[in-house]
């Protein structure tokens, strides 16, 4: 029986999973961890211990029986494994799709990856969508971004009532607003963390937003991208909930506490800040993170630099030249 591997047991993989189950839909999750198959198989999952999952859920521990026959192949690992665990699937699957945010641990996104790797397109999914409230069947909007004649067997595999999936022809937008979202998660931590208030937050959301779209333009994403699912509303989402590890990160570093969790928008500025170096691009937000994250700058500091930044239009009239 034909059925979909979901590479990625952890919270984001399951949740993934769940909704394919919904489909009526075979879906294999493979993971490393033995504890985890093993409560998959069960119907439970540690991550959320008061979820009972769906019997058309199995899980096991290699990945050469998760890919064998499999339809379609959805990859849910960590940002640092997505190169190691790509390189491990030998066939290219008829429809491959990530749902990992971010850059490669080689600093390229995950899209350049698939094409070297198979050389063809693959769906990236992505949005506003917190693995918490999907397994409870909350209502969630998604995008899958891809050529339609991929995004088309997604949509159908994940559609519910509840987790309803948008698409769209601009991967590289959509991973520009992906992984950037995470670096803007922690000014507003950072910002929250300094009890800025209100109206700085929004600032914050609102700028870093536009700092998202001047990369983007430079990269040659759309525009109109990023004022949807994977630039606006991930951006609101991961910046304002505690239940994002990057504004958690935000805010412990105000209080020089550790973190030992994987922090995505740490990794993000460090690649950012090479393409903002090298190309001239000022991103004043983006930077400050960099700065903070990776030279033991005092947020503080880094805060007080950023406000004594002279005032400037807006807008610049170039700046949506290139889509309607």
């Amino acid at each position: 029986m034909s059925h979909i591997a979901v590479l990625g047991g952890g919270a984001w993989g399951i949740a993934l999973a769940s909704r394919i189950a919904k489909k009526a839909k075979q879906a294999v999750v493979w993971s490393r961890n033995p504890k985890t198959v093993e409560q998959i198989n069960h119907h439970k999952h540690p991550k959320h211990p008061n979820v009972t999952f769906s019997d058309s859920i199995q899980a096991t521990t290699s990945l050469s029986t998760a890919l064998d026959r499999a339809e379609g192949v959805l990859l849910c690992v960590p940002s640092n494994a997505f190169s190691e665990v790509l390189d491990q699937i030998s066939l290219p699957p008829s429809f491959l799709a990530w749902a990992t945010k971010g850059f490669s641990k080689e600093g390229d996104f995950f899209s350049d990856q698939i094409k070297k790797r198979f050389n063809q397109e693959g769906v990236f999914i992505t949005g506003p969508s917190f693995a918490n409230d999907v397994v409870q069947d909350k209502p969630t909007a998604i995008l899958l971004a891809g050529p339609p004649t991929k995004t088309t067997f997604w949509k159908d595999a994940l559609h519910t009532q509840e987790f309803r999936p948008y698409t769209s022809e601009d991967v590289l937008g959509a991973q520009v607003g992906a992984a950037l979202k995470n670096i803007i998660a922690i000014a507003v931590g950072v910002c929250d963390g300094l009890n800025f208030g209100s109206n700085a937050q929004a600032a914050v959301i609102t700028r870093g937003l536009k700092e998202i779209n001047t990369l983007n333009f430079f990269l040659g994403g759309k525009s109109q991208t990023l004022y949807g699912l994977s630039g606006l509303g991930d951006v609101v989402l991961t910046s304002t909930n505690n239940l994002s590890r990057n504004r958690r990160y935000g805010i412990l570093l105000t209080q020089n506490k550790p973190f030992d969790e994987l922090v995505e928008g740490k990794e993000a500025a460090a690649v950012v800040h090479q393409i903002t170096q090298k190309n001239q691009i000022d991103l004043p937000i983006c930077e400050a993170v960099y700065q903070l994250t990776h030279t033991q700058s005092s947020p503080k500091k880094i805060a007080e630099d950023l406000l004594k930044r002279s005032p400037k239009a807006e807008f610049f009239e170039d700046e949506n030249k290139k889509d309607p």
